[in-house]
C-alpha cells in the first residue's frame, strides 16, 4: 500500500505540472468480477443469506438450481462457519504418485457433521500458508504489516479480506465435506456470476476505484471492449491453466480521461482466431491457446514444449487495436496488452516518449546503464 500511495502521489504530481498519465503494466490487482475467472470470485456468504432471506435471488434471474443452492448454502452456513472457526493446521506428508518422492507438507483440518476431521483445500508449503486459508471472520493488515485474522480485523488499517467471504470453490468444498451440501457447478458459477467480487483485497480495490473515478483514469481495455468475456493476460502455467482459460485480467492500461477521449481508438477486433464471436469465452480461449498451435505441458515432466516458429509468429495481429496480444506461454505466464492511440497528441504526452532525465525516474531505470543482461546480477561495488 505504500507503493501504491507513493505511486499515485508521482502520478498526481505529473499532472499538477501539466503531463497526461498513461499507467501501464501488471499491477497484479483486477477492477470488475469478470476480470477474474468465476472461480476465483469470492463469495460474501452473509449477503447470500440475505439474499435468499429476502427473496432477492428471484430479481436476479438466477436459475432455479442455482435458487435452490442459495437456499441450500443459507441453511448449511451456520454450522459450516463455526466448523472453520474451530480449523486446525497439521503437518503431513504427500507421495508423488509417480516417483514415490514424499514431501512434508501443512493441511487445514476441520470438524465434519459426522465428526470426522477432515481436510480442507490443497498441501500448503507452510503453515503459514494454512492459517490464512477458510477464514470466515475476515482479515486484515496494520501499517506496521502485522496481519491481523478475526473480528479484529475489522479496526486494522487495510481490509484484506471481509467476513464469510470464501472463493466459489472452496465453499463448496466445505459444503460438501463439512456438512454433505453438493452445489452443482453450474449452479455455483451462477451464483458466482452473479453475487462474486472481483477477487482482490478490499484495499486494493478501493485504490483502484479512487485512481479510476476520483483521478479520473480510464481503464482502456474495459472502456473500449466492455461486453468481452473471459480474456485474462495472466494464468498458472504450472497447471497449464492458460489451456482451459482459467486465469485473470491484471495488466492494464490506465489512461487520464481527457487524453483517452480525445485519442483513444478501438482498432481492430479483439483476436478470435476466426473461430467465434470476438467478444465470447469460445473466442477468449481460441486466442488464449494460439488457435490450438500451443500445446500444454505434459505433467509427467520435461518442461514446456519448444517455442515453433509459427507460435512465435501467431502474437502478430494483421492491424493495431486496443486489447491484447498473445504471445506465447513459453514466453511468460502473462500476455502484452495494447492502447491504439490516434489524432495529435498533446505537446506533454509526445514529450514523455523522450527519455527522461529526472532522478527519480533515472532510478527506476537499471536498464538504461546495464550493457549485458548479466549487468543485473553483478556484485554491487561497496
Amino acid at each position: 500500500m505504500r507503493f501504491l500511495r507513493a505511486l499515485r502521489a508521482a502520478m498526481g504530481r505529473a499532472r499538477a505540472s501539466g503531463k497526461a498519465v498513461i499507467l501501464a503494466g501488471d499491477l497484479n490487482m483486477k477492477a470488475r468480477p469478470r476480470d477474474s475467472h468465476w472461480s476465483f470470485r469470492p463469495l460474501e456468504v452473509p449477503a447470500l443469506r440475505h439474499l435468499a432471506a429476502q427473496g432477492d435471488a428471484e430479481g436476479r434471474r438466477l436459475p432455479a438450481d442455482a435458487r435452490e443452492a442459495l437456499e441450500a448454502i443459507a441453511a448449511a452456513w451456520p454450522s459450516v462457519a463455526e466448523a472453520l472457526r474451530a480449523k486446525e493446521h497439521r503437518p503431513f506428508e504427500t507421495k508423488n504418485s509417480r516417483n514415490g518422492q514424499t514431501f512434508q507438507r501443512w493441511g487445514v483440518f476441520a470438524k465434519a457433521k459426522t465428526g470426522d476431521m477432515v481436510r480442507l483445500g490443497p498441501p500448503f508449503e507452510d503453515e503459514g500458508w494454512a492459517r490464512a486459508h477458510f477464514l470466515v471472520d475476515g482479515c486484515g493488515v496494520e501499517q506496521s504489516g502485522q496481519v491481523v485474522i478475526g473480528p479484529e480485523a475489522a479496526d486494522a488499517t487495510y481490509e484484506l479480506q471481509r467476513p464469510g467471504a470464501l472463493s466459489a470453490p472452496d465453499l463448496a468444498e466445505c459444503l460438501k465435506r463439512l456438512q454433505g451440501v453438493e452445489v452443482a457447478p453450474r449452479a455455483l458459477r451462477a451464483i458466482a456470476d452473479s453475487f462474486g467480487g472481483p477477487g482482490v483485497a478490499p484495499a486494493i480495490r478501493d485504490w483502484l476505484a479512487s485512481t479510476l473515478q476520483k483521478d479520473g483514469m480510464a481503464d482502456s481495455f474495459a472502456e473500449l471492449h466492455p461486453a468481452a468475456e473471459e480474456r485474462f493476460t495472466c494464468w498458472d502455467q504450472y497447471k497449464n491453466r492458460r489451456h482451459e482459460n482459467v486465469g485473470s485480467r491484471i495488466d492494464f492500461i490506465l489512461v487520464d480521461r481527457p487524453l483517452f477521449e480525445r485519442c483513444a481508438r478501438r482498432g481492430g477486433d479483439l483476436d478470435s482466431r476466426g473461430r467465434a464471436e470476438p467478444d465470447s469465452a469460445a473466442a477468449a480461449l481460441a486466442a488464449a491457446t494460439l488457435g490450438g498451435l500451443s500445446q500444454p505441458s505434459s505433467f509427467a515432466g520435461g518442461g514446456m514444449p519448444a517455442l515453433e516458429e509459427d507460435e512465435y509468429f501467431a502474437q502478430f495481429r494483421p492491424q493495431p487495436a486496443t486489447g491484447m496480444l498473445y504471445t506465447p506461454p513459453q514466453l511468460s505466464d502473462h500476455i502484452a496488452v495494447s492502447l491504439l492511440l490516434a489524432g495529435a497528441l498533446p505537446a506533454a504526452a509526445a514529450a514523455a516518449s523522450a527519455p527522461a532525465r529526472d532522478a527519480e525516474t533515472l532510478r527506476c531505470q537499471p536498464h538504461r546503464t546495464a550493457k549485458r543482461i548479466t549487468d543485473f546480477f553483478a556484485r554491487k561495488p561497496p
